[in-house]
């Protein structure tokens, strides 16, 4: 395929992307906004994580490739299109959050939601029950030998997301339908343990940071 060929496809696929997460960022504030962060070292191991996830809004359907680690008590998640333009890299170490975005579009994202989702979907249950017991939300567990595995997050009687996993692995693929937000299919690609000796993922060289973010 021709130089210019490509180029059109990549910025294509980019723009596929960011109208997505442009979406994301347009709508009204979930629920699960409200829940703080646990710390990353309570997950008990440190890990390194690569994850495809789908997008599916309004009938469309958007693809981003996520990589994620947890390593002396550092949450790192960065965010890319299929073929590999950064779009966005989020931090949370101890109780501070801080997040950075590499295209102007997607400089009023709140990554903030996306920890909360892997931090629901992978953390310890006791752990995550604990920070939404905070908020007045309850978690429960189905297990694999009734159906499907599955973590609820609840307020009352109302469902305010849903963890559906496809296997009973710690770091399994996972279908999240949260209140009011697209829905998210994530499928995991690679775990990988981390030892001293190893730093989690970090950007391509030469990246520009266009917009930084920190919350308390």
């Amino acid at each position: 395929m021709p130089s210019q060929a490509v180029s059109q496809v990549c910025r294509w696929i980019i723009a596929l992307c960011l109208s997505a997460l442009v979406a994301c960022a347009q709508l009204k504030r979930p629920a699960l906004a409200a829940i703080d962060l646990a710390e990353p070292s309570s997950l008990g191991q440190q890990v390194q994580v690569t994850q495809q996830v789908d997008i599916t809004w309004q009938g469309n359907e958007h693809q981003l490739l996520v990589v994620w680690s947890q390593q002396d008590d550092l949450l790192q998640v960065l965010g890319m299109t299929a073929t590999g333009q950064l779009l966005f890299r989020a931090n949370a170490k101890g109780t501070e959050f801080s997040q950075q975005t590499f295209v102007p579009e997607l400089a009023q994202l709140d990554l903030k939601q996306l920890l909360q989702h892997i931090q629901i979907a992978y953390w310890p249950a006791a752990k995550v029950a604990e920070l939404l017991a905070k908020n007045k939300m309850q978690l429960d567990l189905v297990a694999a030998d009734t159906m499907s595995r599955q973590r609820l997050v609840r307020r009352g009687d109302r469902v305010l997301a849903r963890y559906l996993f496809a296997n009973d692995e710690v770091f399994s693929s996972v279908r999240i339908a949260a209140d009011e937000q697209p829905s998210l299919t994530v499928t995991t690609l690679t775990v990988q343990p981390l030892d001293a000796s190893q730093h989690s993922v970090q950007p391509m060289a030469g990246t520009k940071v266009l917009n930084k973010k920190v919350k308390q």
